[in-house]
């Protein structure tokens, strides 16, 4: 059917009549069918380096020159980036095809470039993605920065998750909750009995349960927040719910910070010095070191579990303690620790990395 043909191992060049167009189309529209080839298929992406985002340097790009002469039979390395979000996603060039974005992994970046790309990333649905490309150095005005040049990007697995968790779990930790909005729920779920007496008091109709009963299948809102991650972790594990509204509630003013080191021994060697002091007036003790009352409690009743000081005639005085013990010893200081960890996950992180944490136990996963 051709006129001429040719062109090198990458190429291929023909001349044809259109009289022979027409027959050449139908038969380039069949072959893929005998070759079982589906364009909308998976495609096995090859990477030779998977690495973070912290490991790009100019180092690297030094010992990746080793390898040159690039070029056929000898491409440049493909780098693999896992679980990174593309940011500051812009689009470039005179059609507005191209990408011009971010790599992150929420502390470190490098720019990218990614041609014919932008479309794509527009219909992102998630910004967790694997990433691959090559590494390079992008000159301007003098400057030069690390930039990679994207040859692929795809939804990762956690962003998969993250997908299917956001169909589920919806943020409702900054929100006004009253009686109406609870009704609408199939069961509001507690973990602390407290929280749990009162509900029942102020909101009758409401159907409440604790955390150790099941509701899968259930519209669901979690009221308040467990004492430790454990229990958390179990119930999302073991509720198939169908949707859940996370409020964490809690009447604590204080944040569940990790207690002052310095603190918590200047105020044992006062108890040491000082023979004298009752333990009703620890209120005059918090005054005079400037330290929290609530502080001086928490502080007092570790010093009491861990046996550092003990109770004399109604006096704090110094124990004679057999052996050294370890602040994690005490209940109460490991209970202070866990709700440390909770206001970290639970309340303080963004819900995208909330879910991205909790993507590792949720049973919807």
């Amino acid at each position: 059917m051709f006129a001429s043909f040719g062109g090198h191992a990458q190429a291929c060049g023909f001349s044809i009549t259109k009289e022979g167009l027409e027959k050449l189309t139908p038969l380039l529209l069949e072959e893929p069918a005998k070759q079982s080839f589906n364009p909308e298929g998976s495609v096995t992406k090859y990477f030779d380096l998977n690495v973070a985002v912290k490991d790009l340097n100019f180092d690297l790009i030094k010992e990746i020159s080793r390898l040159a002469p690039f070029g056929m039979g000898n491409p440049k390395p493909v780098l693999k980036l896992s679980n990174v979000s593309l940011s500051q996603v812009k689009s470039i060039g005179k059609d507005g095809t191209h990408l011009k974005a971010s790599v992150t992994d929420g502390q470190q970046q490098v720019g990218a470039i990614g041609f014919g790309m932008y479309p794509k990333a527009e219909a992102m649905n998630t910004d967790i993605v694997d990433v691959y490309g090559e590494l390079g150095i992008n000159e301007w005005a003098g400057r030069k920065n690390l930039q990679m040049m994207l040859d692929d990007f795809e939804v990762s697995s956690e962003g998969l998750k993250i997908n299917q968790l956001q169909d589920v779990y919806f943020d409702y930790r900054n929100k006004q909750i009253s009686g109406a909005i609870l009704d609408k729920f199939d069961a509001v779920v507690f973990f602390n009995e407290t929280y749990y007496e009162a509900a029942s008091r102020s909101h009758p109709k409401v159907k409440l349960i604790m955390y150790n009963e099941s509701c899968d299948g259930q519209n669901i809102l979690i009221y308040d927040r467990p004492h430790n991650l454990d229990l958390f972790k179990e119930f999302i594990k073991n509720n198939k719910t169908k949707h859940v509204a996370l409020y964490f509630h809690t009447d604590l003013t204080n944040r569940y910070l990790k207690p002052d080191m310095i603190a918590m021994k200047s105020f044992l060697k006062y108890l040491y010095t000082h023979q004298n002091i009752k333990a009703d007036g620890m209120d005059l003790v918090a005054e005079y070191l400037g330290y929290k009352k609530n502080d001086i409690d928490f502080y007092l009743k570790v010093f009491f579990e861990l046996d550092f000081v003990k109770m004399v005639n109604g006096f704090v005085e110094k124990a004679n303690a057999s052996q050294q013990r370890e602040l994690i010893e005490s209940p109460t200081y490991l209970k202070r620790l866990q709700r440390n960890d909770v206001e970290k996950i639970l309340i303080e992180s963004d819900f995208g990395d909330l879910l991205s944490w909790m993507s590792d136990y949720d049973c919807h996963c």
